[in-house]
């Protein structure tokens, strides 16, 4: 068992962990929240992360399930929002090397931990109808992503090169 995370100021609506499992993204709505946490290290801190491309709470969030191609040093993740937009993230990750030696390290390492962005796409799902509510990564392929809106439509998505609507 591993400890537990900083709780978050209202009861999370989102979670996602990355398919090794060591990386835990959960996000609370009011106050928009988003925490994410390495769990490697065991009871490290969470790094609360802004994203500056919504303005509304995180609807959903998804990991890629294809291994990153330089030994694990990144995952990449998408998030979506109410306000109907999607974006994709890359998140780097620390190297492990031995045992945790001073929390003073523990706490560097958590700084680490913020996701730079890949691509973002704006309306592609209706904020009136409550925007994104389910997102995948397409088996396969690193940057294709199919996402849902509340309205039941569906769009297949590329973050590569910044982002597009390839079929609806």
């Amino acid at each position: 068992m591993l400890p537990s995370q900083q709780p978050h100021p209202s009861p999370p609506n989102v979670v996602s962990v990355s398919n090794d499992g060591n990386i835990l993204l959960s996000a609370s709505p009011t106050p928009p929240t988003i925490y994410i946490q390495d769990r490697r290290w065991g009871g490290s801190v969470p790094v609360n992360f802004q994203p500056t491309d919504a303005e509304t709470p995180v609807s959903c969030a998804a990991f890629s399930s294809l291994p990153a191609p330089t030994n694990n040093l990144h995952t990449t993740f998408i998030l979506g929002f109410r306000d109907g937009k999607m974006a994709m993230y890359r998140l780097f990750l620390p190297a492990q090397q031995g045992q945790r030696k001073t929390s003073q390290l523990e706490r560097m390492r958590t700084f680490d931990l913020q996701p730079v962005r890949v691509g973002a796409i704006k309306k592609l799902h209706k904020p009136s109808m409550g925007g994104v509510i389910a997102a995948e990564f397409l088996p396969g392929f690193t940057s294709r992503v199919i996402s849902i809106g509340h309205d039941g439509r569906c769009r297949l998505v590329d973050f590569e090169g910044g982002g597009k609507v390839l079929r609806t």
